[in-house]
This record gives structure tokens, C-alpha cells and sequence, in this order.
């Protein structure tokens, strides 16, 4: 008599969903990352004697929280300046000062990832700042900013407890006269100021090695509270100049939700294993006194 019984067409079936359940997780979160708002700028064209047209259209912005007005930094300079849209780009013009402006939402999400293009255009430098409001002097503690110089160096300020305002400067990275894409990938343990934050950067699709030479290329920092997103623009003295900001976008990466999955699927896998091993002693012991 054979007493090997083949695993039962109730219990395949479950191990399959179980496998495909697993996978459907991992699959979402890597692909399917929530944009939050993004931003083209399309809308007006611009106006040296207007003060403040960057929410003077914003049909060109898409994303789950559209529409996000923009505002106003806190630290901008004395002089007058300007946040215009320009042929399908937001442009900082102003003269010997910095200027900000940036969203007034505050992106709480434990992944996120950024990304913006930025052109000098005579500026001395740009920036992206994830963190607190203060975007143009970005020396406050929670904070993080990615700075393109008119020397075409990119220098890192990683702001935050205990670092003391220090930075890093990579050289050779950066385009000094042309559209340069910026990317950080933020994830933050907690928004108290006692969570840590591990940070990547891209330059034009090159990752910079933020961790001067340890063994990975991101950097941890804690001290974050808030995470608003602002641009800041320094203008050299007594000279009009100006920087452009094109192409925002700002996605929140969903958390992997598969371990559960995972557990189940080892369960079943399991009771698979033990299946096989009764069968086959059955088979070897067949015949047997």
C-alpha cells in the first residue's frame, strides 16, 4: 500500500496566496510612492515690477495635497525682491539679500523623498532646506539643507543637535551654469526631536558619499521637530540677480508592510516541509516487517 498523500488542493492553494501576499507589499512600496505635490510652474510670465506672483497660477501643481500655496520665508533681507513665475519655472530675483519661500505645510511623513531643479542664473547660491522655517541663513538646529554655489561646488549643512553648524563640499558634482537636479531621500524615526533621521543625496542622478568615507553613503542626524520644505537664494551685493526653481516634487514612500505576511508565509512553508518529510519516511518504510 503506498501511504504517500499528496498535499491537499485546499492547503496548495493557500500556500500560493500566502506567497503572493508576501510579495504584493514589497512590490507596493518601492513602486508606488504617494506624491504628496508636485509642481511645474506653469502660469505667468514675468514681472519685474510685480512683487509676488508665485501663487499667481497653481493648475500646473498635482498630488494628493494640491493646492499648496507658497509663502514668504521669515529671514528675507530689507531689500525688494521678487517670487515670480517665469515661462514655466518659479524665479527668485532680488538684489544683495537672501530671499525664501517654501510651503507653510508641515510635512510630518517618516519617508519622504524630494526632488527639485535649480539653476544659479547669477545667484550665489540655492538651496533646498528640509527642516525649520529659518531657509535662507540655515543655521537652526533640525534642519538640513543641500546648497548649489556659483563656484559649482555642492555644499551639505547638516543642521541638527550637536552638529554645530558643520558641513560638507563636494566639488565636480554640480553644473554652475545650467539646470542642476537635486534629490533627498529623508526617513525620520520621530518628529519630537528625539527620532534620527538617515538622509541621501543626488546630484543630476549622482549619489554624494555624505558619510566621508564610512561605510555606507547616507548620514544620521537627530533634532528634528518640524519638516517644512523651503528654497533660499542668496543674491550677490549691489547686483540684481536671480535663481530658478522648476520641477518640485515632494512623495511620501509608504512603510513596508510585509513581515506579517512573511511570518505567515514561513508557517506554511513549514507545514509544507513536515508534509513531505511524513510522506517520505512512509515511502522508505514500505514493505518494511
Amino acid at each position: 500500500m503506498n501511504r504517500e498523500r499528496a498535499l491537499s488542493p485546499s492547503l496548495t492553494r493557500a500556500v500560493r496566496l500566502l506567497a503572493v501576499a508576501a510579495l504584493a507589499p514589497l512590490a507596493f512600496s518601492s513602486a508606488h510612492a504617494q506624491v504628496l505635490v508636485a509642481d511645474t510652474f506653469q502660469g505667468a510670465t514675468f514681472d519685474p515690477s510685480a512683487a509676488y506672483l508665485a501663487n499667481y497660477q497653481l493648475n500646473g501643481q498635482t498630488g494628493t495635497l494640491k493646492p499648496l500655496t507658497y509663502t514668504m520665508g521669515t529671514d528675507v533681507g530689507a531689500n525688494t525682491w521678487r517670487i515670480q513665475l517665469d515661462n514655466g519655472r518659479v524665479r527668485s530675483y532680488g538684489n544683495n539679500q537672501s530671499t525664501t519661500f517654501g510651503y507653510g505645510t508641515d510635512f510630518k511623513y517618516n519617508q519622504m523623498s524630494i526632488s527639485v531643479d535649480m539653476n544659479l542664473d547669477g545667484a550665489q547660491w540655492v538651496s533646498l532646506v528640509i527642516g525649520g522655517t529659518a531657509a535662507a541663513s540655515q543655521t537652526g538646529a533640525g534642519s538640513f539643507a543641500v546648497r548649489l554655489q556659483a563656484s559649482g561646488d555642492i555644499n551639505i549643512r547638516k543642521m541638527g543637535t550637536g552638529d554645530g553648524g558643520n558641513s560638507l563640499t563636494f566639488s565636480g558634482v554640480a553644473l554652475p551654469n545650467a539646470t542642476n537636479t537635486i534629490r533627498v531621500d529623508f526617513t525620520n524615526t520621530a518628529w519630537d526631536g528625539t527620532g534620527t533621521a538617515t538622509i541621501n543625496v543626488w546630484i543630476n542622478g549622482v549619489q554624494l558619499d555624505l558619510d566621508s568615507g564610512g561605510p555606507g553613503m547616507s548620514v544620521v542626524r537627530s533634532g528634528f521637530t518640524d519638516n517644512y520644505i523651503s528654497f533660499g537664494t542668496q543674491f550677490p551685493n549691489a547686483s540684481l540677480a536671480s535663481g530658478y526653481y522648476d520641477n518640485i516634487s515632494i512623495a511620501a514612500i509608504p512603510e513596508p508592510r510585509a513581515l506579517p505576511f512573511v511570518g505567515l508565509l514561513g508557517f506554511g512553508a513549514l507545514v509544507v516541509h513536515r508534509r513531505r518529510k511524513i510522506a517520505s519516511f512512509f515511502r522508505s518504510t514500505e514493505g518494511q516487517p
